[in-house]
């Protein structure tokens, strides 16, 4: 429902949005933004388009996600762009994969900075974890793109960047060592990730102080990224390498983890339960060692 309001208080009902053919269930946590779009490089392209998003939560399965519907909208009512062949709603692909714990993304209004669209959210926790007295916690702050992709619904796809204000928390820089054990247990990591010459695919544990591990695992062949939280279902999402590499920033601190790979085009996140994680990300088996940096960071303990 888009309403109006001349003063805060008294408000007129202007027009309604609905989708069901294409997004039936409960909905909640309505944003409406308008979203930067960048050119296939990453490079900003000076137009933007409104973005209405939307969290779903189907009632008989239990299951929840975002939609992210791009269209425009005139001040009184948002007109979704619609599939020419079939006439319904576009649905954008974001960057978090189907059982990501992230939910209930807001954007902040008048960020610094310029034209930006900067999100937080929830990271959830089900069931709740019964070693501890909370739940959850925000997931990491960071800018949503629309980016040109001519093979994606729309025409464009959704990524993730960090928000440029994390860079405050870092603390000493070193080089990565994949042999050596992580500066502190709160780090950023940037890294590439170098591919397999034969295809095979390359595997990544990150541990917990449990002694169990997440694992990331990159198919070029396949097509595939895949995310196996220690503790949840993994996460299977279609990936194409751009080169011989993969490029990754990850913040690895206590029981949460946010990743980026390939400039945000596939933005996880995890989750732990009770234990944390060690600030590591081990090369498994024949997978080739990352090369980069991290960083230490300088958190409230």
């Amino acid at each position: 429902v888009f309403a109006r309001s001349t003063d805060l208080v008294n408000w007129s009902v202007t027009s309604e949005f609905a989708a069901p053919d294409v997004a039936p269930g409960v909905w909640e946590c309505p944003d409406l933004v308008a979203l930067p779009v960048e050119d296939a490089s990453g490079a900003p392209t000076g137009e933007h388009v409104d973005l209405l998003k939307l969290n779903t939560w189907d009632v008989p399965s239990g299951r929840r996600g975002t939609l992210y519907f791009p269209g425009h909208y005139d001040g009184y009512a948002f007109a979704a762009r619609r599939d020419p062949a079939t006439g319904r709603a576009i649905i954008l692909r974001g960057p978090t994969p189907p059982g990501d714990p992230a939910y209930a993304e807001m954007a902040w209004n008048d960020a610094p900075g310029g034209a930006r669209s900067l999100w937080s959210g929830w990271l959830r926790q089900e069931p709740a974890p019964t070693a501890r007295a909370w739940t959850g916690a925000l997931w990491l702050p960071r800018e949503l793109h629309a980016r040109h992709e001519p093979s994606a619904p729309g025409g464009l796809r959704l990524v993730h960047t960090p928000a440029p204000e994390l860079a405050t928390a870092r603390g000493p820089l070193t080089p990565y060592r994949a042999d050596a054990p992580p500066p502190a247990s709160a780090v950023e990591l940037a890294l590439t990730l170098p591919l397999r010459a034969d295809g095979a695919p390359v595997s990544y544990a990150l541990p917990t102080t449990a002694g169990a591990a997440a694992g990331l695992t990159l198919d070029a062949a396949a097509g595939t990224a895949r995310l196996d939280p220690p503790n949840a279902r993994g996460q299977l999402v279609a990936w194409r390498p751009s080169g011989d590499c993969a490029r990754l920033r990850a913040w690895l601190d206590g029981t949460c983890a946010a990743l980026f790979l390939d400039d945000g085009a596939y933005a996880p996140n995890l989750m732990l339960h009770a234990e944390a994680f060690t600030g590591e990300l081990r090369p498994v088996g024949a997978t080739p060692a990352p090369i980069g940096e991290v960083w230490a960071l300088d958190v409230a303990p």
